[in-house]
């Protein structure tokens, strides 16, 4: 077995791990996670997982499978834990989504790929503003360990073209975005307050 299809596999498994904390907390009740959010990944991330296998990703494709698996628990564990999903805003971006999803039919499988990762960072947005109102409601322990997952699998590709460095390269940015996003937020409300990271 190839060192890159090794990382392809190690990413995998840190995004499967990093889930059982951000599921324990979500039914303890201290992570509350965003519909709309998980649900738009949950769609997108079949049609992303598919988009990347017609492209012909191979040691890349595990964390998109594990993506798929991961946010279906999630949004279905959303529907009794998590909030949102029916506000304005979140409405919005499902909307946005959906016309993407729309658009994404009569087109290539690279554009295809292209509009999906519009629509995850499109998903991101309501996940974002929870984060920055309300910085402890992510894990981000769960979030740490799934931005390893995005490191090893950026690794995992094993010939650099852009139909298959382009999804590896978006979820390790998303991912890191997250994590910068609830440390800062974070450090800010223990500047002002006081507590724990």
């Amino acid at each position: 077995m190839e060192n890159y299809e090794i990382m392809g596999k190690l990413a995998a498994l840190l995004t499967l791990f990093s889930n059982i904390p951000y599921i324990i907390t979500i039914i303890g009740r201290t992570t509350s996670p965003n519909r709309a959010t998980w649900l738009i990944w949950t769609m997108v991330g079949l049609i992303v997982f598919a988009s990347n296998d017609s492209l012909g990703a191979t040691s890349t494709l595990w964390i998109p499978g594990a993506y798929v698996l991961t946010s279906c628990i999630i949004a279905i564990l959303s529907f009794h834990y998590g909030e949102g999903g029916w506000n304005r805003f979140d409405l919005a971006c499902i909307a946005i989504a959906a016309a993407s999803l729309v658009v994404w039919h009569f087109t290539t499988a690279l554009y295809a790929l292209m509009m999906n990762i519009f629509i995850e960072l499109i998903a991101l947005l309501p996940t974002l503003k929870k984060v920055y109102s309300r910085p402890y409601s992510e894990n981000l322990l769960a979030w740490m360990i799934g931005f390893s997952g995005t490191v090893l699998n950026l690794f995992a590709v094993n010939i650099w073209q852009l139909e298959i460095y382009l999804y590896p390269v978006w979820i390790f940015s998303g991912s890191a975005c997250v994590n910068a996003f609830i440390i800062l937020r974070r450090l800010r409300m223990k500047a002002i307050n006081g507590g724990s990271l």
